[in-house]
C-alpha cells in the first residue's frame, strides 16, 4: 500500500511538472512571435525609409527609441552593412542557422541566445540571454513569394522579459497543478486504498489457492504413483498367491487322480474310493479358498445383496479373524448406484484396515445412513487415536490420501478427526444417488 501511494504521489506530481514545462513552452512560442511582429513593425515602419541611405545616425536614433539593444543589417554572403556598433560596419562573419534560414526562405526567424556565444557580435554591456529576431527585406515590399530577400535586419532585444514571464508562469502553473492534483489524490486516496487493499486480499487468496493446488498436484502425484506401484505389488501377490496356494494344491489334486487311475488298475477299489473321497475334500476346500480370494477382491454380496450386507460380511469377517468386535448400523432404505456402492466400501475397507493394523482398538462401529438429501458414512473406532496433521508419511498417508479422492471425484467430502487417546473417526458425505 505504501508502495502504491508513493507511486500514485509521484504520478501527481509528474503531470503537473509535465503540464508547467508544455505551457511554459507555449508562452515561449507565443512571446517568440510576439517578438517576430513587433521585429517587423519596427523594420518596415522605421527602418525601412532609412535603409537607401544609409543614413547610421538617423536610424540608430529611431531605432533606439524602440526596446532594442542591438541593430544589424545583414548582406546574404554574411557582410554587415549596418550596426548601432559602428566597429562592426563592413565586417564579414560566419552565419548562424537562423540568419541562413531566413536569407534562404524569406520568412522572419527568432532564437534565444546567450550572448557570450555570439563570437564578434558579442557586446560586454548586453544582458546574459538575447532574443535575436531576423527580419527579411525585400527590394519589392508587395513581391515577397519566390524572391530572395536583398538584405535581413537583426534585432537583438533582452531575453530578460521572456525568461522571467516563463518562469513566473512555471512557477504559477506548477503550484497550481500540484495543488489542484494533490486535493484530487488526497480526495481519491482512500479510494484507492480501498482497491488496492482488495487487490492485496486477493492476490493473497490466490497465492494461497496457487499454494493449495500445487501441494494437491504434488499429493495426487504421488498417489498416483502410490497407486501404480500398489497395482504391481497386488498383481505380484496374487500371482505369488495363486502359484503357491490353488496352483500347487490342483497339482496335488492331479498326482492323488494319477494315484486313484493306479489302483483302479491294480484291482483295489477301495483304496480308489478312500482317495476320491479325499480328493473331494480338497476340492470343496479349495473352491472355499478361491471364493474367500474373489471376495476380497470384489464380494459378490456387494453386487448381489447390496452396500449393507457387505459392510455387516466384512464386519464379521474382522471379528472372527482378528477379535476386534465390529458392528454396522445401516438405515439406507434402499439401494445405492453401483458407483456409490463401490467408493463407500472401498473407504470403509481401507478405513476398517487402518483400525485393525493401527488403533489397537477393542470396538470398531461402521455408521451408514441418509442426511438431507446426502448418504453419510462414518467408521468410529476406540483405539489410540492419532494428529492427523502430523500424520504425512507412509503408506498410511496414502491409504488416507486415496479415500479422500474416491469421495472427490464423486463430488463428496471426506474428513477424519482424531487425537492421540480418544480414537478415529472418518466421515465420508456423498450426493445421494439411488439405484437399483
Amino acid at each position: 500500500m505504501a508502495r502504491f501511494a508513493a507511486a500514485a504521489l509521484v504520478a501527481v506530481v509528474g503531470i503537473g511538472v509535465a503540464l508547467s514545462v508544455v505551457l511554459s513552452r507555449a508562452l515561449r512560442a507565443q512571446q517568440l512571435s510576439a517578438a517576430q511582429d513587433h521585429a517587423e513593425f519596427v523594420t518596415n515602419s522605421t527602418l525601412r525609409s532609412q535603409l537607401g541611405s544609409l543614413d547610421m545616425l538617423a536610424v540608430s536614433n529611431r531605432v533606439l527609441l524602440q526596446p532594442l539593444v542591438f541593430v544589424v543589417l545583414w548582406r546574404d554572403d554574411g557582410s554587415i552593412m549596418f550596426s548601432n556598433t559602428k566597429g562592426l560596419v563592413g565586417k564579414k562573419v560566419p552565419m548562424d542557422t537562423a540568419l541562413q534560414e531566413t536569407f534562404s526562405s524569406g520568412a522572419t526567424a527568432s532564437e534565444l541566445v546567450d550572448n557570450d556565444t555570439r563570437g564578434i557580435l558579442d557586446q560586454p554591456t548586453f544582458p546574459r540571454r538575447v532574443l535575436e529576431t531576423y527580419v527579411p527585406v525585400f527590394k519589392d515590399p508587395t513581391r515577397t513569394t519566390g524572391v530572395a530577400p536583398v538584405a535581413v535586419v537583426e534585432l537583438s532585444t533582452d531575453a530578460a522579459t521572456i525568461t522571467a514571464a516563463e518562469a513566473t508562469l512555471f512557477t504559477h502553473t506548477i503550484f497550481t497543478l500540484v495543488g489542484a492534483l494533490g486535493i484530487l489524490y488526497l480526495l481519491l486516496l482512500p479510494i484507492a486504498w480501498r482497491f488496492a487493499s482488495k487487490i492485496d486480499d486477493q492476490n493473497e487468496q490466490l497465492s494461497l489457492l496457487l499454494s493449495r493446488e500445487r501441494s494437491t498436484q504434488y499429493e495426487r502425484r504421488r498417489l498416483l504413483d502410490r497407486t501404480l506401484r500398489a497395482a504391481e505389488e497386488e498383481r505380484t501377490r496374487l500371482a505369488a498367491e495363486l502359484h503357491d496356494g490353488p496352483v500347487q494344491r490342483l497339482a496335488r489334486l492331479g498326482y492323488g487322480l494319477e494315484r486313484v487311475r493306479t489302483r483302479q488298475n491294480q484291482g483295489d477299489a477301495k483304496g480308489s474310493l478312500e482317495l476320491l473321497a479325499e480328493i473331494q475334500g480338497s476340492v470343496f476346500e479349495e473352491v472355499k479358498e478361491l471364493r474367500g480370494m474373489m471376495s476380497r477382491l470384489r464380494p459378490p454380496v456387494l453386487d448381489q445383496r447390496g452396500l449393507e450386507d457387505a459392510l455387516r460380511d466384512r464386519a464379521e469377517a474382522i471379528q472372527e479373524d482378528t477379535g476386534v468386535e465390529c458392528t454396522v448400523q445401516g438405515r439406507l432404505d434402499g439401494r445405492l448406484t453401483p458407483t456409490l456402492e463401490t467408493v463407500l466400501y472401498r473407504v470403509s475397507q481401507e478405513a476398517l484396515q487402518n483400525v485393525v493394523k493401527h488403533a489397537k482398538a477393542k470396538h470398531a462401529r461402521v455408521i451408514l445412513g441418509r442426511n438431507n438429501g446426502s448418504v453419510v458414512l462414518e467408521i468410529q473406532d476406540d483405539g489410540i487415536g492419532f494428529q492427523p496433521s502430523r500424520h504425512h508419511s507412509g503408506g498410511d498417508h496414502f491409504g488416507m490420501l486415496a479415500m479422500r479422492e474416491r469421495v472427490e471425484m464423486i463430488g463428496g467430502t471426506w474428513e477424519i478427526d482424531s487425537m492421540p487417546g480418544q480414537g478415529t473417526r472418518v466421515r465420508v458425505v456423498l450426493p445421494w444417488e439411488g439405484g437399483r
